[in-house]
Order: C-alpha cells, then structure tokens, then sequence
C-alpha cells in the first residue's frame, strides 16, 4: 500500500504541473499570442507524458491487481489509511475536473485563433506557420486522454 500511495501522490504532483501548463497554454491563446504556442504544446505533451508514465507505475505497484478505483481501495483500508485514499481520490477528481475545464477552453480558442490565423492580412506563408502552431495545441488536446485516471476515480 506505501508504494501505491506514493505513486499516487506523484501522479497528484504530475496532474499539477499538467494543469498548469495547460493553464500557461490557455493565458498564451487568450492574448492571442502566437510565437510560443509551439512550445506551450511541448510542455504540454511532456507534463502528459510525465502523468501517462505514473498511470503505468500505479498499475505495476496496484495491490490487488484489479484496478480498483479509489472509493474501493478507501473502503477496503483501514484508518488511517482510508482516509488518505478518500483525500486522495478528491484531490485527483478535483484536479481531473478542472483539466477538463481548462481543455475544453484551449479547444475553444485554438479553434478561434486557427480561423484568425488563415483570415489574417499576412501572407501565405505566415498564415501556415501561424495555424501549424495552432494546430499543435489542438492536436496535443486530442492526444490528452487519461481512462487511467478516470477508472481509478470511478
């Protein structure tokens, strides 16, 4: 159980970083600034990367090998322990809730800014650089998927 737990602290301390990288992407295309988004969405791929590598080590160090979700694992334990996977399974859904929040507001402007960016006066050229990086944004979005973490919330 101490190794799931820690696993599972780690992955609360990797959604963090995720969300707030999705948070940074998000203040990026609300400005309508378009010279980093290619950068934005790197980091947002490395934060998913960091979080799908967790959902990997927490099947491994799973007691049960079953999966369980959260709500099991607390009614099943002991105290202490029950309410550390209660704790846990609130701040995990808190944090999946407002990634999904977050997300769906990239998707929004993302789409926004890649209209914006193939109407704008620039040349041709400008106008495909522009919506490439638009483009990763929504393609990293896409690429963002946790059953993982949904499962374990159940």
């Amino acid at each position: 159980m101490d190794e799931l737990l820690a696993v599972l602290a780690r992955e609360r301390d990797a959604l963090e970083r995720l969300l707030f990288r999705l948070v940074e992407t998000r203040a990026l295309l609300a400005r309508a600034d378009d010279r980093f988004l290619h950068l934005a969405a790197h980091d947002v791929e490395t934060a998913a990367d960091a979080v799908r590598e967790l959902e990997l080590f927490r099947a491994i160090v799973d007691p049960n090998g079953d999966g369980a979700p959260l709500r099991s694992l607390a009614a099943q334990a002991e105290p202490p322990l029950s309410t550390i996977f209660e704790d846990l399974r609130l701040q995990l859904g808190r944090l999946a809730g407002e990634i999904g929040a977050v997300l769906e507001a990239l998707a929004d402007l993302a789409e926004d800014g890649r209209s914006r960016a193939r109407g704008d006066g620039n040349d041709e050229l400008d106008q495909e650089i522009l919506a490439a990086g638009y483009e990763a944004i929504l393609n990293a979005r896409e690429r963002l998927q946790l059953p993982s973490l949904v499962a374990l919330l159940g």
